[in-house]
């Protein structure tokens, strides 16, 4: 229900469904009411991204199992929302890794080897000392790793 100067009326909630053909999703928070970021690793035979070169010239492809921050826009024309329903689970749109980088902003997070984020925090741009921008940070692994990244302006991740 919305209220509106007293007046109140009836709003329909909607929802939508992502599911990645492979790979894992580490975590998923708000940047603000536009971008729900994703922290994913692409793995399995999907992934392969990166053509090693030998000595003899033939093609050894390596899954690509790089985390990576995709940035999802709530009012993005690739997704599809349905009226929701108590209890109703939404469709789901498939993507495999070509298709989710193509569709939305992504960012690969190389923080080192031995490094692999299993919890996110995502922190908004703050302008009370200087202009500080949106910043996601990530937790390794070995729960004492700690890496902190600049996210660009929220209209630059909208696809």
């Amino acid at each position: 229900m919305v209220i509106i100067n007293g007046i109140s009326s009836a709003v329909s909630t909607r929802a939508c469904g992502i599911e990645f053909a492979t790979g894992s999703v580490a975590a998923a928070k708000f940047l603000d009411d536009g971008i729900l970021l994703i922290l994913w690793t692409c793995e399995g035979n999907d992934a392969l991204s990166l053509v090693l070169r030998t000595s003899r010239d033939t093609h050894i492809p390596r899954p690509d199992d790089t985390p990576r921050l995709l940035a999802v826009p709530v009012k993005s024309p690739g997704l599809s929302y349905v009226d929701y329903n108590e209890g109703d689970v939404p469709t789901t749109r498939k993507l495999h890794r070509n298709e989710a980088l193509a569709a939305f902003w992504s960012a690969e997070i190389r923080a080192g080897a031995g490094f692999t984020p299993i919890r996110m925090e995502v922190v908004g741009p703050n302008g009370s000392r200087g202009k500080i921008p949106a910043r996601v940070c990530l937790l390794g692994s070995d729960l004492t790793s700690y890496k902190v990244f600049a996210l660009p302006a929220a209209s630059e991740m909208s696809k």
